[in-house]
């Protein structure tokens, strides 16, 4: 229902003269009291939409008042709640994580200010909300204003930055390179406080942090990400030198040799590889390193001299980086102290290659992850490659098709005599996990899983301490369905048995529903339940 005050009544002057004026001229009485009721009328109006002015700046302070959160918490108390409301990044030193949208960081403490003008004053005075900034232009949409870029990390006033910058821009968009441009000329104002840096922006424009970077300034920039965008393998190389960087953690998808910075702090790699030059010259100059993992091409340019590498403090070592058919990728390499060993795009002609790195490192694997190209390879090939890694304690294997006589051979050295030497076939295996890839149903049988773990020793005799089993099918065939993949009612109880033994078991089918319990429910009508449970 309406308010009195919002009726919106006619004035005399919205009349016509002729409406109310006698033909001498002079105005008539009626005419002239709604003029003066009008009148009063408009003085009313004014004074009840100031009243209405009042009522909202009073409104505006309930918070202070009702509000428990802001009313009766101190400051920090209330601030601290604010900050666990942010987001939770799985890793909150790597800035490759880090949102640029809706969900970021920033996104995040605005809506929290957006509440009322007191949560508002508390974010602002809150720096903990404002030192994890994710940047992101495009070719369409909006583009971040400058002052207001400049205005948020002024907000977190003293603290380390975690900075992403992510530019998804043409070549020809000239303009929107000019704001990457002009937002990484900000960005640089702020480089004493860096503590992660994530770049991905055309070549062109990487270039500005060489060129603009104060160089009497020292960067403790704890995690450096630069990954350009727009430029081809090997075009217009850009020599980039920051030698005032001194990270601990890189992610690169640019050639090593033309990033001048001090190697020796570095403990992680991520790196992008062109050329087979690129891990070696990582590896040859982080004389720290600890973790490197590899991605892109590991192909042969010309026929370039490789150096000899060693490099002692490298525990671990994740390949996905394509390397050359029947070629000794790391016939120049050499890690003794590798620990695990990833190799997620082994061909089945490379076993050897591998083998051969092992022996020459002379390392003690404790694990070995093998993901192959699922085609038909020599077995004796992979038996040779783990017997010269009798340190190794956890196995995975995926995408390699496992016959029945590689568990035969896991089986037939279960159990070994006590005086017997570490060259034994896996003698401290304790995890084994076997993805089953699709099409094996031919050669793979239920009843090799528990012929290779079951074995009972005497005194003069050890098992392999083996104590997890998991496998896990991933069959996409239309020959393959749910019923074939069923385990056969007779090799139930052995794996019970395994269970009783101490061994866990897990085997799960392409939808991730354990398959055990499946199949022991298909076979309940058929078998007598105390056949599984005695």
């Amino acid at each position: 229902m309406p308010r009195a005050w919002d009726i919106q009544r006619p004035k005399i002057q919205d009349f016509p003269a002729d409406t109310y004026a006698y033909l001498d001229g002079a105005t008539c009485s009626p005419c002239a009291k709604i003029a003066e009721m009008d009148s009063k009328i408009e003085q009313h109006l004014q004074a009840i939409a100031q009243l209405v002015k009042q009522r909202d700046r009073y409104a505006s302070h309930l918070n202070n008042h009702h509000d428990p959160f802001t009313s009766r918490l101190p400051f920090e108390v209330a601030s601290e709640i604010l900050r666990l409301a942010l987001p939770n990044y799985p890793d909150r030193v790597d800035p490759e994580h880090y949102d640029t949208g809706e969900n970021s960081h920033i996104a995040a403490a605005l809506t929290l200010g957006r509440v009322s003008r007191v949560w508002r004053a508390i974010t602002h005075k809150t720096p903990q909300l404002w030192n994890i900034v994710g940047i992101k232009v495009e070719n369409k949409g909006p583009t971040p204003a400058i002052f207001h870029i400049r205005e948020l990390l002024d907000r977190s006033v003293n603290l380390p930055l975690h900075l992403k910058l992510y530019a998804n821009i043409d070549r020809d968009a000239h303009e929107r390179s000019e704001i990457v441009a002009s937002i990484i000329q900000h960005l640089i104002h702020y480089s004493g406080r860096w503590r992660s840096l994530h770049l991905k922006v055309p070549a062109e424009l990487v270039s500005l942090l060489s060129s603009q970077l104060p160089s009497q300034q020292n960067h403790f920039s704890e995690n450096l990400s630069l990954q350009m965008s727009g430029t081809e393998s090997g075009e217009n190389p850009i020599e980039l030198r920051l030698a005032m960087f001194s990270p601990k953690r890189i992610s690169l998808s640019l050639d090593p040799r033309r990033l001048h910075i001090r190697w020796d702090n570095v403990v992680n790699c991520n790196l992008h590889c062109t050329s087979l030059l690129d891990p070696l010259h990582i590896l040859a100059h982080c004389s720290q390193l600890t973790s490197l993992r590899l991605s892109g091409f590991l192909v042969q340019q010309g026929n370039p001299t490789y150096p000899q590498v060693v490099n002692a403090s490298l525990r671990e070592l994740e390949v996905k980086a394509i390397a050359p058919r029947s070629r000794d990728t790391w016939a120049t390499l050499s890690l003794p102290g590798l620990r695990r060993l990833s190799c997620q795009t082994m061909q089945h002609d490379q076993w050897e290659n591998y083998q051969n790195f092992i022996v020459r490192s002379e390392c003690s694997l404790t694990e070995l992850c093998i993901n192959g190209d699922n085609q038909d390879s020599d077995l004796e090939d992979l038996v040779q490659l783990l017997q010269v890694t009798p340190t190794l304690q956890i196995l995975r294997i995926t995408q390699v098709p496992l016959n029945d006589t590689f568990f035969k051979i896991l089986a037939w050295t279960a159990i070994m005599p006590v005086s017997l030497p570490m060259e034994i076939f896996l003698p401290k295996l304790h995890t084994f996990h076997f993805v089953i890839p699709d099409g094996s149903r031919r050669y793979f049988k239920w009843d090799s899983v528990p012929s290779f773990a079951n074995a009972i020793p005497t005194d003069a005799q050890s098992r392999r301490p083996l104590k997890i089993i998991q496998l896990e099918l991933r069959y996409t065939s239309v020959h393959d369905s749910d019923d074939e993949w069923l385990i056969e009612p007779e090799v139930l109880p052995r794996i019970r048995d395994l269970e009783r033994s101490g061994i866990e078991v897990v085997i799960t089918d392409c939808n991730n529903e354990d398959l055990i319990e499946k199949s022991i429910q298909r076979s309940v009508e058929i078998v007598p339940d105390d056949m599984f449970f005695s």
